[in-house]
């Protein structure tokens, strides 16, 4: 019988998340498939260019970030009064994605 796997939770990014959400980031560019980005960016950056609220990591029972989604801020579109992206990546032993999933409703 295997053992289950560890229970993930989801709670806010913080600054304490910084090396993990970027060595994540920097994981996800070299498969070529997370995002059309060539380098993570710095904290400073990357913080700036993400909304406060709508920042999470998955964790894992360790306190080890597993996963990230956040949302950055994007001008309307012409049929939309706002709308925003979600960059989400995991880790890739799993899975990594970043792609433009709205984060609100259109």
């Amino acid at each position: 019988m295997s053992a289950s796997p560890s229970p993930v939770r989801v709670i806010a990014m913080t600054a304490e998340h910084t090396e993990q959400v970027l060595a994540i980031y920097s994981a996800g560019i070299a498969t070529g498939n997370a995002t059309f980005e060539t380098t993570a960016p710095t904290w400073d950056t990357f913080d700036a260019a993400r909304l406060a609220e709508h920042r999470y990591v998955a964790v894992d029972a360790d306190g080890t970030v597993t996963g990230w989604i956040a949302c950055s801020a994007s001008p309307p579109e012409p049929c939309t009064p706002a709308s925003s992206n979600t960059p989400s990546t995991s880790i890739p032993t799993t899975a990594v994605r970043e792609s433009a999933v709205p984060c609100c409703a259109r």
